[in-house]
């Protein structure tokens, strides 16, 4: 794994497979080591950092902060088809954001969209034809079992008039699968090869689970790229609500079509 950092000095990812496309600027916000980093502006956390590292990671994908548009996320299934009109909704006021929305989408192009993330999974989203669009979508387990990544496969094909296996995906990092320990009230819901028993609880694999879903959209496996970075035990670049509790920084999926042709 190969981290990058803002002029700033704040880390960060990229897929592989999806750095060099075209009309598609992306990135996976990372802590830096000083505990900076931090992108959402809820809760007790320190706003003016946040706004300041959001405005560092967008430089990078040489987007405004005016434009962003951030999703209010509820671990549920809803997906906001994004325009031109949506531009700054959740950039400077957590009060601002798209009402109960885990994922956000736009074939528009010039306006990041950004979902944050602590332990969950960010997925990535992109087609370039016949219309270009993209879709981040925060996907967590309640999220999955609500299939959010099959709505937004959906609603994607919908939008650009392409088919599932022409779409790339990648699913960012999150709670790994030897870190993510939950009761049967939680396994139940996974794919069988996705949970295994552990002592008295189940092993979750949560990356393994996204890309599961994906497929069964009709996403083609050799499309879609996985980060395997376990936020929960990689603390010296990782947020985690699991291991440092509610008031745990947020990592942040940044995307953003270019002028499209």
């Amino acid at each position: 794994m190969r981290t990058h950092k803002t002029p700033g000095g704040f880390r960060y990812l990229q897929f592989d497979s999806l750095s060099e496309v075209p009309n598609l600027r992306h990135l996976f916000s990372l802590s830096s080591k000083n505990g900076s980093g931090n992108i959402s502006l809820s809760g007790d956390r320190n706003r003016a950092a946040a706004l300041l590292a959001r405005k560092e990671f967008l430089s990078v994908l040489h987007a405004d902060p005016s434009s962003l548009v951030v999703g209010g996320q509820v671990h549920g299934a809803g997906i906001h088809s994004v325009r031109s009109s949506d531009q700054g909704r959740g950039a400077f006021e957590p009060i601002s954001v798209l009402p109960r929305s885990d994922g956000l989408l736009t074939t528009a192009p010039n306006i990041p969209l950004m979902t944050s993330v602590g332990d969950c999974g960010a997925v990535l989203l992109f087609v370039s034809k016949p219309k270009p669009g993209l879709a981040v979508l925060h996907a967590g387990w309640r999220g999955l079992v609500a299939g959010i990544l099959s709505k937004g496969v959906r609603l994607l094909c919908s939008e650009t008039g392409a088919q599932p296996q022409n779409i790339l995906a990648g699913i960012g990092p999150s709670i790994g699968p030897k870190s993510f320990q939950v009761h049967e009230d939680v396994a139940q819901y996974a794919p069988e090869s996705c949970s295994s028993p552990h002592k008295d609880r189940f092993l979750v694999d949560l990356p393994a689970w996204a890309g599961h879903q994906l497929v069964e959209s009709g996403l083609s496996s050799i499309n879609i790229e996985t980060i395997a970075v376990d936020t929960f035990t990689e603390d010296s670049f990782c947020f985690s609500h699991r291991r440092q509790g509610s008031a745990a920084g947020r990592m942040g999926l940044f995307a953003v079509l270019s002028g499209c042709d």
